[in-house]
Formats: C-alpha cells, sequence, structure tokens
C-alpha cells in the first residue's frame, strides 16, 4: 500500500486473517471523537477523555472483561477493553491510557500476546503504567515482563478489590 495518510493523522492497517477477508486501513485525527459503546450502551469519548482515570483491560475472556470493566468503572475509572493484540492496538491508536491490565495469554496454550501489548504500549507511551496478570505465571514470564519494564506482575485469581489497589498506587505514584 502507498502512503496516502493525510497529514495530521495515524494510520491503522490491518488484514483479517482469520476469516479470509481483505485489507483496511482506519485514520484517526487528534481532533477526532471517537466514542466506546462497551459498558451498558453509555458513550464515552475515547479522545478528550481524563488520561488519568483511563484504563484499558486486554483479555480474551468475554467475562473478566465485563466483570473489571463494571468494578473498574464503579470505581470511576473510564474502562475500553480488547479481547486481542489487534484491538487492543486499535484502541491505542485512539485514546491515551493512563494504565493498561492485560493477560498473558490471549490466543490460548504458550501465547504471550500480553506481553507484546505490553511492550508496544511501553516503548509508544512510556508514562502508561503496564500491569500483567496470569494464571500461568513462571520465573521465565516474571523475568520478561521485568525486563520489559511491566509495572506489576500478578498471578491469577486475584481478587478485583486488590487489582484496583494495585492501580491506584501505580497511578497516585505517577502523579504525585
Amino acid at each position: 500500500m502507498k502512503n496516502d495518510t493525510p497529514p495530521g493523522t495515524v494510520a491503522l492497517s490491518a488484514a483479517d486473517t482469520t476469516s479470509g477477508g481483505g485489507r483496511f486501513r482506519l485514520w484517526f485525527s487528534p481532533h477526532d471523537v471517537i466514542f466506546d459503546d462497551f459498558a451498558g450502551g453509555h458513550r464515552e469519548p475515547l479522545i478528550g477523555a481524563d488520561v488519568g482515570t483511563r484504563v484499558l483491560i486486554v483479555d480474551d475472556e468475554e467475562s473478566l472483561l465485563f466483570t473489571m470493566g463494571d468494578y473498574f468503572g464503579a470505581r470511576g475509572y473510564v474502562v475500553d477493553s480488547a479481547r486481542d493484540e489487534v484491538g487492543a492496538t486499535v484502541l491505542l491508536a485512539r485514546a491515551r491510557y493512563a494504565a493498561v491490565i492485560a493477560d498473558l495469554r490471549l490466543r490460548g496454550s504458550g501465547d504471550t500476546g500480553g506481553l507484546a501489548v505490553l511492550a508496544l504500549v511501553g516503548q509508544q507511551f512510556p508514562a502508561t503504567r503496564r500491569i500483567l496478570l496470569t494464571a500461568y505465571g513462571s520465573p521465565d514470564v516474571e523475568r520478561e515482563a521485568r525486563r520489559l519494564g511491566v509495572d506489576a506482575y500478578l498471578l491469577k485469581p486475584q481478587p478485583l478489590s486488590a487489582l484496583a489497589d494495585v492501580v491506584d498506587v501505580l497511578l497516585r505514584g505517577a502523579s504525585g
């Protein structure tokens, strides 16, 4: 594809490899107001919302996304969610986050897609706090998370209150 990205915008190109579909490209201007319809149909602006209260949760389990989204929303956070690396990348192109919580495995056994998401966040948004949440912890995974500069490494199951306390402490430390 030739570079025909309009000036002042961010381009995202992707290919649908799961259903044999085609390629697509999206453009986002920093002045666009894009909305997220997650959590009960209310519309939250993805661009322009307070970065200090915006959290991205990346997990392949829909029920966990819903539960964590509700819990963090009730605590005053604006929550966006993605089920995989592609969805997380799209959201990261559209909004800035105070924290990103990612599950290690986003596509099944042996996958480390959550680490890839957190590595991308660290490269593009170094001020964003990063939390790896996994039921498949190991010394090697923890070592890699530390090497990537992940702020917190937590094993599942984790009480939501404990996870929220970690996010709160990390964000207070980032702003204070």
